[in-house]
């Protein structure tokens, strides 16, 4: 789902190159979480006996999936990764877009002791690729992220594409995510949405 954005940007004379205005935003595009697909699920807790023993007893095959997002659960000590696909056309009045932004809305956990900063058990995000079809056009790699996230925050789940790159086939942003340690009850992370900016 997109939305075609319009934005007034008042034109001032005699502009020197260093003041110009930055790029019209022309189009937002954004996929709720509970359209997240995962690459492994036999990476997913119980997967291969459709019993999950963790927290929530109606996720089936590892995955629950409810109003405001998709729950995984991660085997101990994988990595797998997750995908939302954009709906956002290529060409918009004659002008093909190039994404400038894009997004990722989640939430996990991990547990950091308090006499050692090295986290011993959890979930946490390593990793967003970008997609133009079949090609990867950029990589955001050693992240490190991990929290609460239900909307954007700049420098934590807004990754920015610098400059901006031509869209041809389609959009899918790529999520790497590990689940370290052994105390599965913090193997788990919800997506909430993921997203783009397109100039």
């Amino acid at each position: 789902m997109g939305n075609n954005i319009n934005r007034n940007i008042t034109n001032k004379r005699n502009l020197s190159p260093d003041s110009a205005s930055p790029p019209q935003l022309k189009y937002a595009a954004w996929t709720h979480g509970v359209s997240a697909q995962v690459e492994r699920p036999n990476f997913l807790i119980a997967h291969k006996n459709s019993i999950c023993t963790v927290d929530d007893g109606d996720a089936w095959c590892g995955i629950l999936r409810q109003g405001n997002g998709a729950k995984f659960y991660g085997e101990p000590n994988t990595n797998n990764w997750f995908h939302f696909a954009l709906n956002a056309p290529v060409i918009l009045n004659g002008t093909r877009l190039k994404l400038s932004k894009v997004f990722v809305l989640f939430a996990c956990e991990v547990f950091i002791p308090h006499d050692d900063p090295v986290p011993r058990y959890g979930t946490k995000i390593n990793s967003v690729h970008v997609w133009d079809g079949a090609t990867r056009i950029k990589t955001f790699d050693n992240l490190d992220l991990y929290g609460g996230y239900k909307t954007i925050k700049e420098n934590v789940n807004q990754f920015i594409l610098e400059p901006a790159i031509p869209v041809y086939y389609g959009i899918n942003i790529s999520v790497g995510v590990s689940f370290f340690g052994t105390y599965i009850i913090n193997h788990k992370i919800k997506f909430y949405a993921a997203g783009g900016d397109f100039i």
